[in-house]
């Protein structure tokens, strides 16, 4: 008892001591370290880490843990530039190292466990705040570009896991959505839009090794689309904010990466006033660096751009409406020009504006494509609810058959290539087969080729036909010739009038056998006789004379 006692004193003890040296952080924000490299008593911290890290088994929870012991690192980055920016390359790289470890610890996790949809959202908001915090410091300090890059990527590297192998893009684009929508400073937003950017460059990596990711690069458009737009509604709030545009892109890094964003969020834009303060400060980056962009990133972005309008026109093929192909031509062309020319920012940017136009088309009709494709999967549905309907109702290909061949004409056109032209025409057909089902013609369930002749046969559904080729023309078969007969009924012998003349029967050869094994012309003349009639047509195996 003692034991168990002591035993549990320290784990809380231990979890106290975590509780203090790990203090929480803020959404989006980072807190400074209590605690960091060059204290006398650094090593408790380690020493606690360590002993967290062997206490907690479960796969989740390992990873939830480092990633807070990742966040803990960051905040010693804060405290560090403070108090000792000489020791600024040492946090950098353990920060580096830690997500090392991360990537190690969700890579073990091998299942959407119960807590995925926590430990995902926690990974974009720190994400989100650790790249903010990394970027000012490679502005601030351009010594360590190389080593703040290396862990900027290792950042990328461990989102674009979270969203391949542990909550998949689609699920992973809407929590990042639900997390981001929370944020009401632009500066965090746009830091959001340049880590958006840095996913979407490792996506559209180019060369031999390189896998195709368009499906996934569609989330990352999407995601920038709504990124945007929640900026533009910021910047819309007042004068200052939209003023203060250059303000909010203190903390990222480099000229290249601000000049990124400022095309990106341009082209994205749909207010006027937004957009022409967009290219206001786009003119001002050039004009005060021209020489900002070097000429590897120029061709390259070229490249990247001319490659993703090839996309755009072999996806676009199949709409007509999406006639944007000649402005992204030019654009690219203009780039080409300035390339040559040896302005290489001019061409960055006129390549930039062409390749971000082009994904948006692209965001566009991959919308469209999924939208057809869920259309067409519920006509398909509604063919096979129609089918069924016709073969209940008792419509076959012989009493129906302009319905059957609508019927079978739509099968064909649901095996053809998806499109906005072919959801429309199915649609059509779609209601032209439930008329037919609906209200069934009468030429189709008498066809007039039928003979007008009364020679009435019995059907297997037990339904009297005029005659054969009516009966056969309704689907059903013949069981006997004459009219069918359920039960007795027999026409009762005929009152006579009172003059005493009986009533005649009509002349019309319609044979019945009677119970008497006569062969009668009718069944009123069967009735006349005083003899019930057994079954319709001719006796048979009989020598009797027929009465007529």
């Amino acid at each position: 008892m003692r034991k168990k006692l002591s035993a549990g004193l320290i784990g809380l003890s231990l979890v106290a001591i975590f509780t203090i040296l790990f203090p929480a952080q803020a959404a989006f924000d980072l807190r400074r370290a209590i605690l960091f490299p060059g204290n006398p008593l650094y090593f408790i911290k380690e020493f606690t880490r360590n002993v967290q890290r062997s206490l907690t088994v479960d796969d989740i929870s390992r990873a939830e843990l480092e990633l807070s012991i990742a966040d803990s690192l960051a905040s010693e980055i804060v405290t560090i530039e403070e108090k000792n920016p000489a020791g600024l390359g040492g946090a950098v790289g353990g920060y580096s190292a830690d997500l090392d470890l991360l990537k190690e610890r969700l890579s073990a996790i091998d299942s959407k466990g119960k807590g995925i949809e926590r430990l995902v959202s926690l990974i974009i908001e720190r994400s989100v705040a650790h790249d903010r915090l990394l970027s000012g410091v490679s502005a601030r300090y351009p010594s360590l570009e190389g080593d703040v890059l290396s862990a900027r990527k290792k950042i990328t590297d461990v989102l674009i896991f979270s969203a391949d192998d542990l909550y998949g893009w689609e699920d992973f684009t809407a929590g990042l959505e639900a997390r981001l929508s929370e944020v009401a400073d632009p500066a965090i937003s746009i830091s959001a839009l340049d880590l958006l950017i840095r996913i979407e460059d490792e996506l559209e990596c180019v060369g031999d090794d390189c896998s195709d990711r368009n499906d996934e690069l569609m989330f990352v458009y999407r995601m920038k689309d709504g990124l945007v737009a929640r900026i533009e509604g910021m910047l819309r709030s007042s004068s200052s904010a939209l003023s203060g545009i250059s303000g909010y892109m203190d903390g990222i890094s480099g000229g290249y990466s601000k000049l990124k964003i400022v095309v990106e969020m341009t082209e994205r834009a749909s207010d006027i006033s937004v957009i022409e303060r967009l290219r206001s400060v786009r003119n001002d980056l050039v004009a005060e660096r021209p020489d900002i962009i070097p000429s590897s990133s120029a061709a390259e972005e070229i490249g990247l751009a001319d490659r993703i309008s090839d996309r755009l026109s072999r996806s676009a093929a199949a709409f007509s409406s999406y006639d944007i192909m000649p402005r992204i031509d030019s654009l690219i062309g203009s780039a080409m020009v300035s390339y040559d020319e040896g302005r290489y920012s001019e061409a960055f940017a006129s390549a930039r504006s062409a390749s971000v136009i082009a994904s948006k088309y692209l965001t566009d009709i991959s919308v469209s494509d999924a939208s057809i494709r869920e259309d067409i999967d519920d006509l398909r549905d509604g063919y096979d609810k129609l089918v069924e309907r016709a073969e209940n109702a008792g419509l076959t290909a012989g009493s129906a058959p302009a319905l059957w061949s609508k019927i079978s004409e739509m099968k064909k056109m649901l095996e053809g290539t998806p499109s906005t032209d072919l959801v429309r025409s199915l649609r059509t057909i779609m209601s032209e087969i439930g008329s037919l089902i609906e209200k069934p013609s009468s030429s189709e369930a008498f066809p007039t080729f039928c003979p007008t002749i009364y020679d009435p046969v019995c059907g297997t559904d037990g339904k009297s036909y005029a005659n054969g080729c009516i009966a056969e023309s309704a689907g059903a078969e013949i069981k006997s010739k004459g009219e069918c007969v359920k039960g007795d009924l027999s026409p009762k012998p005929l009152p006579e009038t009172g003059s005493g003349e009986a009533v005649f029967c009509p002349m019309i050869y319609s044979p019945v056998c009677g119970d008497d094994g006569v062969t009668y012309s009718n069944s009123c003349v069967a009735g006349s006789a005083g003899a019930k009639v057994e079954h319709g047509g001719p006796c048979e195996g009989t020598d009797k004379d027929l009465v007529l």
